[in-house]
């Protein structure tokens, strides 16, 4: 075989993510031959499909993928230094391989991440609630885990994949979504599509139940953990964080800076284009980056309706323990609320079945 092997480096970007493979050695060591890699700047989480692919054509394709191999290879490899593949030629087709044309690449391809649409939220100390509602009181002290929020609330777009992947089910007596294309997502013999011009709207009309289960199939399309924010996180997120400058809303003491809600939508009448959802993302971001916290849709929590906070955890967890377990929390307003209910404290609560065109919801997921 030849002993002087050229490697040439392909990697796989997924979006605005920059990781990148650094650092590829061989060496020949007897019958086989040791590569080295690194993997640098994996997001937290993220595993990657490792193939050594090689190309008889002097590098147009690269259609072979080497089967010889063992170590760092293969599905679910975690990022980080000094990989290593122990590669056996003889074991190959060396008829092939025994070519002046014969080129050979590491491969790495995202096998799951996060979308590109989460944001970090480093943990933190926040004063939780307001005196202006008793539900809202009292005012106490939380300490938040960093995690991740997702940037905009999950889209028509997002969830008809959803929906065709496991259809719409029931759970607590109603299926998980409504399906109404005044809404984005219509229905015929058994498909569903986003009518066009909603595709990026939030999805609306979903239930708890509903929502969780798409947390629940993206976990496993991806292979992390998506979840509901807990009410304690939401709030934190929505007030900006380790970030935050006290806006009444999320992101801005003026809401029409921030939020889709009674005045800019619903009082506008039906024929005005922006009666109803609005595109996630045309306002203002808050002080983490993260839109449309105030207004648009009702974000639905992890968390069981309590009428107070009257005994509520003080480390950011969900609250599921007493309180009234046939209501869940929703936050942060609507397209159809006022500017009162817009508020970054203001909670309100439905019943887990509850379809709303009024509520959706968006994705966090542990740091």
């Amino acid at each position: 075989m030849k002993k002087i092997l050229t490697i040439f480096l392909c990697f796989t970007v997924a979006q605005a993510y920059t990781q990148s493979i650094a650092n590829v050695t061989f060496r020949q060591e007897g019958e086989t031959v040791r590569i080295t890699y690194d993997i640098r700047e994996a997001q937290d989480g993220q595993t990657f499909d490792i193939t050594l692919h090689y190309s008889t054509e002097a590098g147009r394709t690269y259609s072979n993928v080497l089967k010889a191999v063992s170590g760092d290879v293969g599905e679910k490899i975690k990022g980080g230094y000094s990989k290593t593949i122990i590669w056996q030629p003889l074991q190959e087709n060396l008829t092939t391989l025994e070519s002046d044309k014969v080129k050979f690449k590491v491969v790495a391809k995202i096998k799951s991440t996060m979308p590109d649409n989460m944001v970090f939220v480093k943990g933190g100390t926040f004063q939780m609630g307001s005196n202006d509602n008793d539900h809202e009181k009292p005012i106490h002290t939380v300490n938040v885990n960093s995690f991740y929020m997702g940037k905009y609330e999950v889209t028509n777009a997002e969830f008809v994949k959803f929906l065709n992947a496991k259809g719409n089910q029931e759970e607590g007596g109603r299926n998980w979504a409504h399906v109404d294309s005044d809404f984005g997502i219509k229905e015929s013999n058994g498909i569903f599509t986003v009518k066009k011009g909603m595709e990026k709207h939030p999805v609306t009309q979903v239930s708890w139940y509903g929502a969780k289960a798409y947390c629940k199939w993206l976990s496993e399309t991806t292979g992390q953990t998506y979840r509901l924010p807990t009410e304690a996180e939401w709030e934190y997120a929505a007030r900006g964080g380790n970030k935050s400058n006290g806006y009444t809303y999320s992101g801005s003491n003026r809401i029409d800076e921030v939020a889709w809600y009674y005045k800019n939508s619903y009082d506008l009448g039906t024929s005005h284009p922006n009666h109803g959802t609005n595109s996630v993302g045309t306002k203002k971001a808050n002080e983490l980056g993260i839109f449309d916290m105030s207004g648009n849709v009702y974000e639905w929590c992890e968390d069981t309706w309590h009428e107070s906070y009257l005994g509520a955890p003080g480390n950011g967890t969900a609250w599921l323990t007493g309180g009234n377990d046939s209501r869940r929390v929703l936050r942060g307003g609507s397209w159809l609320s006022y500017d009162y209910v817009s508020r970054v404290a203001y909670r309100v609560r439905y019943t887990p079945a509850n379809r709303g065109n009024y509520s959706g919801f968006r994705l966090a997921r542990d740091k």
